[in-house]
């Protein structure tokens, strides 16, 4: 079960990390598991999606790191879901980001429509030119999805 809920639980691997030793039931494993217990018990999401609202996956990212939160619409505001923030640099395509937040949240948009809010500044400026100028780097490795891209800058 932790292994699902793994990313939805802030700094697990630092806990879980004392149960990685051979298993003598020591103090400190028996507290990193009950710290474990406790923080699943405490992330289980209480309420559940709207089957049929459209989700909004915001996208922020740099040559640095990548920052992404999935959002739904409740009733004339937004409910953030889960967020995602990676400090790695990112290289290729310029889909990449795009792609890498989608299949973190897999779990929540497989076989639902959702659209990417993203200021990724080669995707944005791919996307504001003519169709039959796109760039072979937009292109060059497509998505294993396939994202409605709105490209709006995000003002911070």
């Amino acid at each position: 079960m932790v292994k699902f809920y793994r990313r939805f639980l802030s700094h697990i691997m630092t806990t879980l990390a004392p149960m990685d030793a051979i298993i003598t039931l020591a103090h400190g494993q028996l507290q990193a598991f009950n710290v474990t217990k406790d923080a699943l018990a405490n992330a289980t999401m209480l309420h559940y999606p709207h089957l049929t609202a459209e989700y909004i996956l915001m996208v922020n990212a740099s040559d640095h790191a990548i920052s992404a939160v999935l959002q739904e619409p409740v009733n004339n505001y937004w409910r953030r879901w889960h967020s995602f923030p990676s400090a790695s640099p990112q290289h290729g395509s310029a889909t990449a980001p795009s792609d890498r937040t989608a299949k973190h949240f897999c779990h929540a948009v497989e076989g639902r429509r959702f659209m990417v809010y993203t200021d990724h500044k080669p995707l944005t400026h791919a996307f504001a030119r003519p169709s039959n100028n796109l760039n072979d780097l937009v292109l060059k490795q497509p998505p294993d999805l396939i994202i409605p891209i709105k490209a709006t800058p995000l003002e911070i």
